[in-house]
Formats: C-alpha cells, structure tokens, sequence
C-alpha cells in the first residue's frame, strides 16, 4: 500500500472557472497557502477531461488531502476524480468561481485570505456524498451540493453552451426567468421513502446542501452532515405565480409557497412519465436527461470549514 501524505495538501486548479479568475487569483492563493505554513503540490488543468488522471495519479501517489480553486462545477469535477477513493479523503475549497453555491453553506467567502486561513484555523466536518443514477445504472454521477431537474435542469442546460461570468450571482436568476416561457414541464412521479406525489413539477430539487443557483435556497431543510437528502418539489404554477415567490428562494421560506412540497429521505426516485426527456443538473453541471435515482452516503468525506460555523439544520 502507498503510504499517505500526513501533512501535504495537493492543489487543483481549474482555469476555466470563474471565466478564467482562478488562474488569475491563483499567485496570490499560492503565497496565500505559503504563508500559512501549509505544504502542496499542484496541478493546473486546461479542460475537465485533465483532472480525472490527474487526481487519481495524486491517489496514488498517496495524496489524501485536496484543495479544489474553483467554482461549484470544478468540486464537481474534483469529486468525481476521486471518487470512490481507496481511503477517506479529506477537501478544502477556495471559491473563486461564478455561484459558489456550496461555499456559501458553509460561510466560507471569496475573499482568499480569508478561504486560505480557514484551512488551518477552520474544523472538520463529515460530509455527506450524493449519487445519481440513470438508464438503470448506465450513467451515474457523484455530488456534494444539489441536484436539480425540470426548469433547474433547463436552465443549466442552456447556460453550459455559454461561457461563464465569474462573481454574477444573478446569470442563474436572468436565464431562468426567460426559460419559463420556453420549457413545458411533463408529468413526473417522485417516489421518496414510503411517500409518492405524481404531477406536473416546474423543478424539483434534492440537497445535501441548502444553496444552488447563485444565492437561491431550494432545499433550506438540507444538512450536509446529515443521512437524508431534502427534496423540494415545486408544482407547476402561472409564471406570473412563480415569479412572485423567488424573493422566498433567497430567504429560504420558499417551504411556505402553498405549490411546494418539501420531504427528506435518504434516496429519492423520478420517473419521467412521458418521456419529456426530463434535464438534470447537480453542483450546476448538466448532466443530461431522463429518469433518475438519487441517494446520498452519509459522512463520505471530510470538509474544512469556518470554525464558526454550526449547522442550524439541527
């Protein structure tokens, strides 16, 4: 067996996020990290399809501890490099992407020094993993925030043909406003523990985490360090209705809007059932279309964050 790095954090880099800012940020997060006394190697990828041989290679090599500079699509893609890991691996996050949804859980900001110094000062955290699956287990997917279908799914698939903008938390808000006149949402059947619900959903949402497009907050009832997934499912409504109730997304009483329902079971089932081909996204990454399962691993990983921070879940 290779034996693990104890003290040495290896250091992914994606330069496409945040429109190309963590390459940009990256001098300084290294003289960040520097001065805290921490200990990295580092990779810098051009494209998606490097990190995956690169973080299995630092796998092997006996790296068990990552620092991901990124957006929430780059710890997507971290994740699914490492994932399933032949020991538990411990992350560290400096946001520096266009959302930066799943930092925001946890308080950690875009300020970097700030993100570095958590690092060192900040706690340890066991962190859940959620799965995906599709076609009967032909495609599956890992995920640390949230996943979305329907509207959500819509959105991402259109935003993923557009390059994105780093810090503007409102693009997500901007295409899904436009997307209520264009997407028309099938019937679906969600199967959720021993509760079922069958109707026509604008979006509905399954989080590990409470944040996803920009700020929105579609499963305020979700806890990271949990052992159930909440699932939010919002039915169909006048767009003149939806649009009304958004402020409640960003001050996560969306719960109170009489079209939503909220539930939480460790895995979630949904069935397109007319084959709308029904978009699917998690951590804000198209995934693709069609009926899935999702299910979550409680306490897969560790995560750094804040010292300040509880989980008001609990």
């Amino acid at each position: 067996m290779v034996a693990a790095y104890d003290d040495k954090w290896f250091v992914v880099v994606k330069t496409a996020a945040g429109g190309g800012k963590a390459l940009r940020k990256w001098p300084h997060i290294a003289d960040g990290l520097q001065r805290q006394g921490i200990t990295f190697d580092v990779r810098i990828t051009q494209d998606i399809a490097e990190v995956g041989p690169v973080v299995s290679a630092a796998i092997s090599e006996g790296f068990r501890r990552f620092i991901s500079v990124g957006g929430d699509g780059s710890h997507h893609t971290l994740i699914n490099a490492a994932y399933p890991a032949p020991e538990r691996l411990t992350m560290a996050i400096v946001p520096v992407g266009t959302g930066n949804d799943w930092a925001r859980t946890f308080g950690i900001r875009r300020d970097i020094r700030q993100a570095v110094t958590h690092i060192v000062t900040g706690k340890v955290i066991r962190h859940a993993l959620g799965t995906v699956t599709f076609d009967e287990g032909d495609r599956f997917r890992y995920f640390v925030n949230v996943l979305g279908c329907g509207l959500d799914g819509f959105v991402m698939q259109g935003m993923s043909r557009q390059p994105r903008r780093a810090g503007n938390t409102l693009i997500y808000l901007q295409h899904g406003i436009r997307a209520l006149w264009k997407y028309r949402p099938g019937e679906s059947t969600i199967t959720c523990g021993d509760q079922q619900l069958r109707g026509t959903f604008i979006t509905i949402h399954a989080g590990i985490c409470r944040y996803s497009g920009g700020g929105m907050s579609f499963t305020p009832h979700a806890d990271p360090c949990g052992r159930t997934l909440a699932v939010s499912c919002i039915r169909n409504a006048g767009h003149l209705a939806l649009i009304s109730n958004i402020p409640r997304l960003y001050l996560g009483t969306i719960a109170r809007y009489r079209q939503v329902v909220t539930l939480a079971a460790p895995g979630v089932i949904v069935t397109d059932d007319h084959l709308q081909n029904l978009p699917v996204e998690a951590d804000g990454e198209y995934l693709g279309t069609g009926s899935f399962e999702a299910a979550i691993i409680p306490g897969a990983f560790d995560l750094i964050v804040p010292e300040r921070w509880t989980d008001k879940s609990r």
